[in-house]
């Protein structure tokens, strides 16, 4: 595990949206039922959507949750 411990149900309980990062296929083959599919290579046309909440990144690996974080920092 890398840095502190997080309680994803609190921070979903207190208004948090998953986003899945992952494409629509893979999305559909498997995702989180309460995560919204926003696919990579969308998010920057949603970024308006996200902004001023919490948002949790989901994917396949972290890879692609790590490039969705940069997009969300700017």
């Amino acid at each position: 595990m890398f840095g502190f411990p997080v309680d994803y149900q609190k921070l979903v309980n207190d208004g948090a949206v998953i986003v899945d990062v992952r494409t629509t296929q893979e999305f559909a083959a498997g995702g989180l039922g309460n995560s919204m599919n926003i696919p990579l290579f969308d998010l920057t046309s949603k970024l308006d959507e996200l902004r001023g909440k919490e948002v949790i990144l989901v994917c396949r690996s972290g890879a692609r949750a790590s490039q969705a974080q940069g997009l969300l920092a700017h």
